[in-house]
């Protein structure tokens, strides 16, 4: 009898990488690579360039354009590691 579980023992792999890492990947897995976070409202178009650039080399980027202070902008990431922004 031939046995192929390809699709199981992939499925392992990703669920002991994920236990491995407590979901806090390295940048190179991580769903979001970058956050491009502004001070002020005056900086939003600056901000979109910025991400559209590092979108373009091929960097996952997320963009927060909620009015919140720096602080709270520097926090949720942090604390939501698989929240992508758009």
């Amino acid at each position: 009898m031939i046995h192929r579980a390809l699709m199981g023992s992939l499925e392992r792999f990703f669920g002991i990488l994920i236990e491995h890492y407590a979901g806090v990947f390295p940048v190179w897995l991580a769903p979001t690579q970058a956050s491009v976070l502004t001070i002020a409202e005056r900086h939003a178009s600056m901000q979109t360039q910025v991400a559209e650039r590092l979108k373009a080399e091929g960097i996952r980027t997320g963009v927060n354009l909620d009015n919140e202070k720096i602080g709270h902008k520097i926090r949720e990431p942090l604390s939501e590691k698989s929240r992508i922004w758009l």
